[in-house]
């Protein structure tokens, strides 16, 4: 063999030894499993380049940012200003719309706002550890809320614009069912339920608090009213009892001046007595 055919023989060896023990192996290493890659942020880009998806480290610790195609961050998993962790997604103008997670107050739950980023509905709980739903108005301000609480109520509420209580239906921490209302100060008024005799009834307010008026039945022995004077003083009773129907009028100091009643034998009768509710005139049938 002729020297010049030699060395291209020998030349052509030497380029395919570089191929299969430089070349191959470089290519071989891009599917090396890593123990470990550290970097301050990873960034996946789309076939123009354009961001998508972002690994970043900041002061608060590390987030995913998932952008949308005109290059804007819809969607955010990791840790919020206030140091609480969750996902937040955003509008295509950078409002934020919803968060899942929990708060600095260790708090979890749904927060969605309205355009105007205002949040407008929560699904979770709260400081008070409530758990249920509440709904707020375009301004922001309280409107309503389904839930539980650890004292045992539950049930729906509902405020004014003012972000007073005015309305509230389900069961007390005793165990009533009913409804409450309330006036625009916020103080009971009126209530519809049930009452520990396990009957129901309707019962009204003065703004002070002071029972006005009873409306009730019982199990036991029937139905009645009662009415009360602005210091709480019961001064008449209509019912039905085991005995028949009754009226009982008192004067401002509670004492009964009046009765008008059934006797045993299905009499009757009217007692009138004195200021003091003690020496009485009767008319009737006795018996």
């Amino acid at each position: 063999m002729k020297i010049f055919e030699r060395i291209c023989l020998y030349l052509i060896i030497a380029i395919m030894a570089f191929h299969v023990f430089i070349v191959d192996e470089n290519v071989e290493s891009q599917f090396v499993i890593q123990n470990e890659v550290r970097a301050k942020k990873f960034i996946v880009v789309d076939d123009m380049g354009n961001e998508v998806i972002s690994l970043i480290a900041h002061e608060k610790g590390g987030s995913i940012i998932v952008n949308g195609n005109k290059g804007n961050g819809l969607v955010c998993i990791g840790p919020s200003s206030g140091g609480s962790g969750g996902v937040t997604t955003y509008n295509e103008d950078g409002i934020e719309m919803t968060y899942m997670g929990t708060t600095f107050e260790e708090n979890g739950g749904l927060w969605l706002s309205n355009k105007n980023s205002v949040q407008v509905i929560f699904i979770g709980t709260n400081s008070d550890e409530n758990v249920g739903i509440w709904t707020s108005d375009k301004n922001g301000d309280g409107a309503t809320s389904m839930g539980t609480t650890l004292d045992g109520s539950c049930g729906f509420t509902t405020w004014n614009k003012k972000g007073i209580e005015v309305a509230f239906t389900g069961t007390s921490t005793s165990g009533y069912g009913g409804l409450w209302l309330n006036n625009k100060r916020g103080e009971k008024v009126n209530f519809i339920g049930t009452n520990s005799d396990d009957g129901g009834g309707f019962w009204t307010y003065s703004e002070n608090g002071v029972m006005g008026t009873a409306i009730t039945t019982t199990f036991k022995l029937g139905g009645g009213v009662w009415t009360y004077n602005s210091e709480g003083i019961n001064g008449t009773i209509m019912a039905t009892g085991k005995e028949g129907g009754a009226l009982f009028i008192s004067n401002k100091s509670g004492n009964s001046i009046v009765d008008i009643i059934n006797t045993k034998l299905e009499n009757g009768g009217i007692w009138i007595y004195d200021k003091d509710g003690k020496d009485y005139s009767f008319y009737g049938h006795q018996k």
